[in-house]
């Protein structure tokens, strides 16, 4: 899988892809958008996104994922104000 985010961003560390041929592509509960709260008890809220890709590329055995789904969290709560508007154009 892969990942976007982390705490330099201002952004929750989110499942940006799964790959199919993985583990975790194979067990067919975890999406992309989803936004990782935790694995084995760790919390990822603060995390940093190199400190997050460290951790998950060292695990090992059986893993737990506490996830949040994205679809049905308000976005403007996960990810704040995507857009703003400067002399009257949106970016």
């Amino acid at each position: 899988m892969a990942i976007l985010g982390g705490k330099e961003h201002g952004l929750p560390i989110m499942i940006s892809e799964i790959f199919p041929n993985s583990a975790v592509g194979r067990c067919k509960k975890i999406c992309a958008g989803d936004v990782i709260l935790a694995v084995n008890g760790d919390s990822f809220v603060d995390m940093e996104h190199n400190e997050a890709v460290k951790y998950l590329s060292a695990l090992r055995g059986s893993i737990r994922f506490d996830l949040e789904n994205t679809i049905e969290a308000d976005i403007d709560e996960v990810c704040g104000k995507l857009s703003k508007v400067v002399n009257g154009r949106i970016f």
